[in-house]
């Protein structure tokens, strides 16, 4: 089965922001800096996340889709659609977001997920 034709999402569990940027170094080694990464789902804990990596992507790489929020002063908001292609690392912060994930075929192939929930 080709990568474009998954069926189902792999989503990595990792329990805090410290387990999450260990996995992301040991996952991108020193190509993690630049790397375009989503957080979704931006309440205090998604914001907390993107806070936790800025230092390791760049701040400028980071946007959050939030079903209630379009705005930050640190960060920018994308438009979950305007994600698919772009992202090199997902991030889900709530379980409620787990419906966006249904279909891997929309998703630019080579993005790696996790969920910290």
């Amino acid at each position: 089965m080709k990568e474009t034709e998954r069926k189902h999402i792999n989503i990595k569990k990792v329990s805090t922001s410290a387990e999450l940027c260990a996995a992301l170094r040991k996952n991108f080694g020193n190509e993690l800096y630049g790397q375009p990464t989503d957080v979704i789902g931006f309440g205090a804990h998604g914001k907390e996340i993107a806070n936790a990596l800025a230092p390791l992507v760049s701040k400028k790489e980071i946007c959050f889709y939030d079903f209630n929020q379009t705005s930050d002063t640190d960060f920018h908001y994308l438009d979950f659609d305007d994600m698919l292609s772009k992202s090199g690392i997902m991030i889900i912060t709530n379980p409620a977001y787990l419906k966006l994930f249904k279909d891997a075929t929309i998703f630019n192939p080579n993005t790696q997920f996790f969920s910290l929930f």
